[in-house]
């Protein structure tokens, strides 16, 4: 495709015509898919969602409507720096949650507890660890999470009952 066929499209799906969605998505799929794999647990999603927000804030009457790939590359490059951003995102919470598991564990429980805490938290997801992290260690509240986390409360709620399921699982409760 070529700059004027994607812009094309992406008007068409401004104007609520999605028939032509799926082969503008084929295009970057592979892109998405990759970035999305290494992001993690609802990487993908994040990263399609991102790539549907990306087509209806596009402002394609900055590019020509010519036989160039610049709206391809456009897009493909604000793929790629939303791919960063939540890369860097995930080491941060990666980060936090291994300093807090160390730090935290060690003053209120007990050696051979917070041994057991430690394993059974490693089972769980980084979002999941952090979500019950935020709850359980410091009192925050489900709007408190979901701002901090940037997700819905819903999400919050869905990522905790997850997480506790998986702890009773293996725990053996």
């Amino acid at each position: 495709m070529n700059n004027r066929e994607i812009i094309k499209t992406v008007k068409e799906i401004k104007g609520g015509d999605m028939s032509n969605f799926q082969a503008i998505y084929e295009m970057f799929s592979r892109l998405i898919n990759c970035y999305g794999r290494r992001i993690g647990e609802d990487g993908r999603g994040e990263m399609t969602l991102f790539f549907m927000e990306l087509l209806y804030s596009v402002d394609t009457d900055r590019f020509l409507p010519d036989g160039g790939d610049e709206l391809k590359r456009y897009i493909a490059v604000a793929l790629r720096n939303y791919y960063i951003t939540l890369s860097q995102r995930a080491q941060k919470y990666a980060k936090f949650c291994d300093e807090l598991l160390e730090d935290d564990a060690k003053y209120i429980f007990e050696p051979e507890e917070a041994l057991s805490l430690k394993e059974g938290l490693l089972r769980l997801s980084e979002r999941q660890r952090t979500v019950l992290t935020y709850r359980y260690f410091y009192g925050f509240s489900d709007g408190e999470i979901s701002n901090r986390l940037c997700i819905s409360r819903q999400a919050v709620h869905q990522l905790e009952l997850r997480a506790i399921a998986s702890l009773k699982e293996y725990y053996g409760i």
